[in-house]
């Protein structure tokens, strides 16, 4: 089978077929947000997308103190994986700016409350 010559790029337009755990957004579009210190926590809050949250604001925090955004858009979640996220937004010195991009609650006002 030949490698086809003209690969396909990624649709902005088109839903993203299978996003990974926790991402719900397309790679090429995620690394664009981390590039500009956004992060986003969409669809319920699980054990795994509060797992790559906190490992990307800590990432994020690590490499400087400028400001991140925190996208969030989770109505419900599990209460102990929000503490996961709540955990590392104290550990960071940069500051996180929260923003409710669809609907927040449940255990994810937790991480709200965290956020400046």
């Amino acid at each position: 089978m030949r490698e086809d010559p003209y690969p396909r790029r990624p649709d902005p337009w088109r839903a993203p077929t299978g996003p990974a755990p926790g991402e719900g957004v397309a790679p090429w579009l995620a690394q664009k947000l981390f590039d500009r210190r956004i992060v986003m926590l969409n669809g319920p809050l699980t054990n795994g997308s509060a797992s790559q949250a906190a490992a990307a604001l800590l990432t994020l925090d690590a490499l400087g103190t400028d400001p991140v955004q925190l996208h969030l858009s989770a109505s419900d979640g599990d209460l102990n994986a929000a503490f996961a996220i709540v955990d590392a937004v104290d550990a960071m010195r940069a500051p996180l700016h929260a923003t409710v991009t669809g609907e927040a609650g449940g255990a994810v006002v937790a991480v709200l409350a965290a956020a400046d």
